[in-house]
């Protein structure tokens, strides 16, 4: 519960967030305020109502609002995306639930499916090879935003320091601690809990703070030496305990963000070498969970995306195999073999006659395709002429 305690969340808000029943958490309370661990603020006057709080400053005062000047019908970008783009861009400032577009209490399921439409849109590789300017720094940006998003509201040990260190500011932050619950029986004298109640929010002393951000800190460099020494797991775990004892530090959450990153490349490379093999179909569906899962991290990746067509098309789930079929082609039309794969989903849905175009291609690429020949023999129809064929 100390790691609640910051100067701003009033005694009403440690009760339910504590951990802990409210006598345990009044027990704490006060024993701390006398071995001095934590400090009381200034007392309100009986007389005078709470003050407001300051509202907390917004990065970008008017989300949504785009800069007119930035849009050029020159750029292999269409005028509609530009502004999607630039009104993505002026929401980065908000709130972690608001850039994704959940609400603030969305689950698991709810947080991944917006992530993956953001990812899918906003990745800076859905317009490779595209002249799109001064947009791919803009998309790098909105890209490595919403997967700090993506990360930090999915991953159960940094949502609640988050949440707690976004919160502070708002209304519920700022109400006085003697506002919430039934107000004393003004014919008795006030516990001494009750007049705590009465007070401004807990703090933790100056010094004490300043220990938590050195230790802090002390996480974050031994967050970054794991990384830099390929040790991803560890790396995770530290900047995690680093994100407790100092929420505040964006720069804690940003390198969350790009830690956890450096787990799904290294998850995707292993994946990528065990998709060349798969043979067995029981190896299909645990295959395919995962390419979706690391699809979340690049989702125009062509290899991962013809893994995930393999996969699918190997399940039947021809819908998903073309898509990914698809995705990959985009990204990399001269591939022989993203085209094959995408004439045997073809075929498999009775499309002959664009599965037959896709081998042809695959040929016209790879000349050496033994499987497309075969494949493109067996589904070819022959003409005949006086009885015989051609």
């Amino acid at each position: 519960m100390l790691s609640r305690i910051d100067g701003h969340t009033p005694w009403r808000l440690l009760r339910e967030i504590g951990g802990m029943t409210a006598d345990e958490v009044d027990m704490c309370i006060e024993m701390w305020l006398g071995d001095g661990v934590i400090e009381m603020g200034a007392a309100e006057r009986k007389s005078a109502p709470p003050k407001p709080v300051a509202p907390r400053p917004v990065v970008n005062a008017t989300p949504g609002k785009i800069d007119e000047s930035a849009i050029d019908p020159a750029l292999d970008l269409d005028v509609e995306t530009q502004r999607r783009i630039l009104e993505m861009e002026s929401r980065l400032g908000c709130g972690y639930a608001e850039i994704l577009g959940v609400t603030p209490d969305a689950e698991g399921k709810a947080i991944k499916k917006a992530y993956r439409s953001l990812s899918r849109d906003f990745h800076p590789d859905r317009y490779f090879r595209k002249e799109i300017g001064d947009y791919k720094p803009r998309l790098e940006a909105i890209f490595k935003k919403v997967l700090e998003a993506y990360e930090l509201l999915s991953d159960p040990a940094t949502r609640a320091e988050v949440q707690k260190a976004m919160a502070q500011g708002s209304g519920d932050a700022g109400v006085s601690a003697g506002e919430s619950g039934a107000p004393p029986d003004p014919n008795r004298p006030m516990t001494p809990i009750e007049r705590l109640r009465m007070r401004m929010p807990f703090k933790i002393p100056e010094a004490i703070l300043n220990e938590r951000r050195a230790r802090a800190r002390k996480f974050y460099d031994s967050a970054r030496t794991w990384a830099e020494n390929g040790h991803h797991l560890e790396a995770a775990s530290s900047i995690r305990l680093a994100i407790a004892f100092d929420p505040h530090e964006e720069l804690y959450k940003t390198t969350f963000a790009e830690i956890q990153a450096g787990i799904s490349d290294a998850r995707i490379d292993q994946l990528l070498k065990e998709s060349e093999h798969w043979a067995d179909p029981k190896e299909w569906e645990p295959g395919l969970q995962q390419c979706e899962e690391m699809l979340l991290y690049r989702p125009h990746d062509p290899e991962l995306n013809h893994s995930a067509a393999l996969a699918a098309l190997g399940l039947k789930r021809l819908d998903d195999a073309r898509e990914y079929a698809e995705c990959a082609i985009e990204h990399s039309p001269d591939v022989g073999r993203y085209h094959r794969i995408l004439a045997r989903v073809l075929n498999e849905a009775g499309d002959r006659g664009h599965a037959i175009r896709e081998l042809e291609l695959t040929l016209e690429l790879d000349p050496g395709d033994a499987e497309a020949r075969s494949l493109l023999e067996k589904i070819k129809p022959r003409r005949t002429f006086h009885g015989g064929d051609e």
